[in-house]
């Protein structure tokens, strides 16, 4: 019975070794989470102002729908700034940080900006999801589509509610988009996707012309994030250019990771970094300046 035990014992101690090889945790470095919202109800669709002292946001604090609050971040309470009767949500900051773009059910539904301060909101657009300023803030970029699933399509309209106008109709055709952004610079944007081949692939690609640039993964990157069981969702780029942060599932988890660029070549040369590491669901990832 004792050398069946002892025997047993190696075993496991074995067996647990060689599932720790095969199966490598990312390393994670500690880190602490901050709060910095406390109405009742839910708040979500998060983004930061140019400067980094104020966060936009979606609520339905008040009990009729949700609208757009401005709190700053030292400050005890939010500053409501629509009033709408339907859905508002998705705000996004503009460059300037004099005004916020955002989706709205109202009158139809369409995306509107309103001034950061406050004011009377305008439509811009009577169609579309998920609107992202340009950096250089000429531009917005948006959705046909505000759920996942199914294949969308990309549009671009100047803040002065001119016609939006699809966005490179020719790109589109040849990859089917799980997420596009735009990339730090204005101007050229990314997209994840999958390619005719039923590839998952990354590319860059020029506003107002030109070919795309595929992004290589070198293979440790590949490897660790196959190890882990990760699938890469919707990411943002960081304003240098060297990050790219993904949310994704992994581990019976939804988390926010890291990949390291090579800001020349766009090649993905390290990651993916685990950034959060609760068992709740992390996403909707907003950079700081």
């Amino acid at each position: 019975l004792a050398a069946a035990l002892c025997l047993a014992a190696v075993t496991s101690a074995l067996v647990f070794a060689a599932l720790r090889v095969d199966a490598p945790a990312a390393s994670v470095p500690a880190r602490g989470l901050r709060q910095l919202t406390f109405l009742g109800g839910l708040q979500s669709d998060p983004t930061w102002s140019p400067d980094g002292r104020q966060v936009a946001y979606a609520s339905d604090h008040g009990g009729r729908g949700s609208d757009i609050y401005v709190p700053a971040i030292a400050a005890a309470t939010p500053r409501q700034l629509t009033f709408s009767a339907g859905e508002d949500s998705q705000p996004t900051w503009s460059p300037d940080g004099e005004s916020i773009a955002f989706r709205s059910e109202a009158g139809g539904g369409g995306l509107f900006v309103v001034a950061a301060r406050g004011g009377a909101p305008r439509r811009i657009a009577s169609f579309g999801f998920h609107p992202r300023w340009s950096p250089g803030g000429t531009l917005i970029l948006f959705s046909s589509s505000g759920h996942r699933g199914g294949i969308p399509k990309y549009y671009v309209v100047a803040p002065d509610g001119r016609e939006p106008r699809p966005l490179r109709p020719d790109v589109f055709v040849r990859i089917r988009p799980g997420h596009v952004a735009w990339r730090p610079d204005g101007n050229a944007f990314s997209v994840w996707g999958r390619d005719a081949d039923d590839r998952w692939t990354f590319l860059t690609v020029p506003i107002a012309g030109g070919p795309a640039v595929v992004s290589a993964v070198e293979p440790p990157v590949e490897t660790q994030r196959e190890a882990m069981g990760l699938t890469l969702n919707r990411f943002a780029w960081s304003s240098s250019g060297r990050h790219l942060f993904f949310e994704g599932p992994a581990q019976e988890s939804m988390s926010l990771w890291r990949i390291t660029v090579d800001p020349k070549t766009l090649a993905w040369t390290g990651g993916p970094d685990r950034l959060t590491t609760g068992t709740t669901l992390d996403s909707n990832a907003a950079l700081a300046p």
